[in-house]
């Protein structure tokens, strides 16, 4: 299989929660023409040239009947039983692309090492940085070829990894002003500094780290089981389009303009009135099409919460909302943010 090709998670699973049933059927489950939603996506994913690996999550056994007669490529799908929440299931098609079933490579000896020196390590986050401030390293010797960096080169990978932590996904100053290019050396665990320049010490270590980068960097393409009119054009033209940005988290959005048309009632019938987000720009809604590269992104608890209360076109869903992101890390700028969206809408 092509290693370009992109993993997918196709989550299917709504059967505990009584208020997403149709007719007391899983959305996934409900049938056009006799065939269930759900093998339309999937038939769509596997005449995607962009797509890998499909984990299908959901209430197993209905999955395994439903989607039999598509199980003719051995590893190309592959079926697991839903968990509580759709963040959890997520992340359980995540892991389940890894053979080993970890979202990165264990190393007792190498995490060993690390913990006995000299480094600030005081919690797993410290230990989870320094380690991609290592795989940064090795990327960098994999793409270029080469067995040594320069110090000044590697001073550079360490300030761009560590813009990319402030940025994205947590708040340490206090830490990441005591790791400097002197520290790593001053270790002598890892890294070698010689006339030639900076090396790993051993070719294991400098593999170990580059699994750890491609890890860290993986992204899975999700999707839902209930949009049986999606094409593979439209997911090669999603795909393509997040290519353009280095971004982790991404998802498409479709205009009022464009979607009205189907909302329309014919003859003297109303049509479907549905919510939109208001932006300068338009009025969009959620395409239920995301790339995201899990292992960087922070603050998970908060997307689960925020994807609960999605709908919000009652009041009542709105202040229950904002008292969700009160409760969160990072609570004032995600409070501000959703009363200012709120604020647009009105």
């Amino acid at each position: 299989m092509n290693s370009n090709k992109i993993d997918t998670v196709l989550l299917a699973g709504t059967h505990r929660n009584p208020k997403r049933l149709i007719q007391n059927t899983n959305k996934a489950f409900l049938t056009i023409d006799g065939k269930p939603l759900i093998a339309y996506v999937l038939r769509t994913l596997l005449e995607t040239e962009q797509i890998g690996k499909i984990i299908a999550v959901g209430p197993r056994e209905e999955l395994e009947e439903t989607l039999k007669p598509f199980m003719t490529e051995k590893g190309k799908i592959i079926i697991i039983q839903q968990r509580s929440r759709m963040l959890e299931n997520v992340w359980a098609g995540f892991l389940t692309t890894f053979k080993d079933g970890n979202p990165l490579p264990v190393n007792r000896a190498i995490d060993t090492l690390l913990l006995a020196g000299q480094l600030p390590i005081k919690k797993q986050s410290h230990l989870y940085i320094i380690k991609s401030l290592y795989a940064t390293v090795a990327k960098a010797m994999d793409d270029n070829q080469q067995e040594t960096l320069s110090k000044n080169t590697i001073i550079q990978l360490i300030e761009k990894r560590f813009n990319e932590f402030r940025n994205r996904h947590e708040r340490m100053e206090w830490f990441m002003g005591r790791v400097t290019i002197e520290t790593l050396l001053a270790e002598r665990h890892v890294l070698d500094n010689s006339d030639q320049g900076i090396s790993f010490q051993k070719a294991a270590f400098r593999d170990y780290f580059l699994e750890w980068e491609h890890r860290f960097q993986k992204q899975i393409f999700v999707v839902p089981a209930d949009v049986p009119l999606i094409v593979p054009q439209a997911i090669m033209h999603f795909i393509d389009a997040c290519s353009n940005y280095d971004s982790d988290f991404m998802f498409a959005v479709a205009r009022e303009s464009v979607l009205k048309a189907f909302y329309n009632g014919s003859g003297n019938l109303p049509g479907i009135a549905r919510p939109y987000m208001l932006l300068r720009e338009a009025k969009i809604r959620a395409a239920n099409l995301v790339l995201v590269k899990p292992n960087r992104i922070g603050n998970k608890e908060l997307i689960q919460e925020s994807f609960g209360v999605r709908k919000m076109t009652e009041w009542r869903n709105v202040m229950q909302a904002i008292w969700k992101l009160v409760k969160q890390k990072n609570r004032y700028q995600t409070l501000r943010l959703a009363i200012l969206l709120q604020l647009a809408s009105v």
